[in-house]
């Protein structure tokens, strides 16, 4: 996040993923968590990545994980229920050796983490295809992939 934003809760509305009830004329970023659309997250349930086409920007509440972290104005989020979350940095990290993430919005108070999937494709340089039990990221000069299977609403990275 760069400069001193000003940002204003979202409230999450159930047939969308969130209404901006800010006043425009006063906004210049907003944030949004939620966990519609196509997702899917890793194994571990509080470590958990979920792959989100609701999101906002890729976002971890675990600072351990950030290899390098800039601090940011406070802003804030709103979960797709409606509860507004406290952004207090922003970092980059690595989940595995060919996937770094930078600009993850640091959230403490989120219980899982966030991967955007319109942010993701495009600095992977990959697709994403979702089929009924996996999903797959695919590279799109290497063929290289990423997949992930399927388990209740939600797809795990493997």
């Amino acid at each position: 996040m760069s400069g001193t934003p000003t940002i204003l809760p979202l409230i999450a509305d159930s047939q969308k993923h969130a209404v901006n009830l800010a006043d425009p004329a006063t906004q210049t970023h907003a944030y949004i968590a939620t966990t519609k659309g196509s997702t899917f997250h890793t194994s571990s349930q509080k470590s958990a990545w979920i792959i989100d086409s609701g999101a906002t920007d890729h976002m971890t509440f675990d600072l351990g994980q950030l290899i390098s972290r800039k601090s940011s104005t406070p802003s804030v989020v709103s979960n797709a229920n409606g509860t507004p979350s406290l952004v207090v940095g922003e970092g980059s990290l690595s989940l595995f050796t060919s996937l770094h993430l930078d600009s993850v919005l640091l959230i403490p108070s989120l219980n899982n983490n966030l991967l955007y999937v319109a942010q993701l494709t495009p600095t992977l340089g990959c697709t994403v295809t979702f089929w009924p039990n996996n999903c797959v990221f695919q590279d799109i000069l290497t063929g290289k992939t990423i997949c992930g299977t399927r388990r209740g609403k939600l797809y795990y990275l493997d």
